[in-house]
Parts: structure tokens; sequence; C-alpha cells
């Protein structure tokens, strides 16, 4: 039987920096238009 309680996934997004990975995030799992991901600003370093 399985267990009726969703268990949370957990995705990396690896790679350099300026390629893309917030923008992946954004189409993926904000339902972004891949035109909207222009309009995102640079990510920085904390």
């Amino acid at each position: 039987m399985r267990s009726k309680t969703m268990s949370k996934k957990k995705v990396l997004l690896m790679g350099k920096s300026g390629a893309g990975k917030t923008s992946m995030r954004s189409i993926i799992f904000a339902n972004f238009m891949a035109r909207d991901t222009m309009r995102l600003a640079p990510t920085s370093k904390h």
C-alpha cells in the first residue's frame, strides 16, 4: 500500500555563472515564458 503523504523532491541546478540556471528555474517552476526571463536581473553572490 502506498503512503498518502506527498514527499517533496529536490532539484539541483549546477552550471557556470551566466549559464541560465535562474532562467531554467523560472520557466520550469514559476511558469514563466522563455521571453519573460530576459527581464530577470543577474543573480549576485552573497
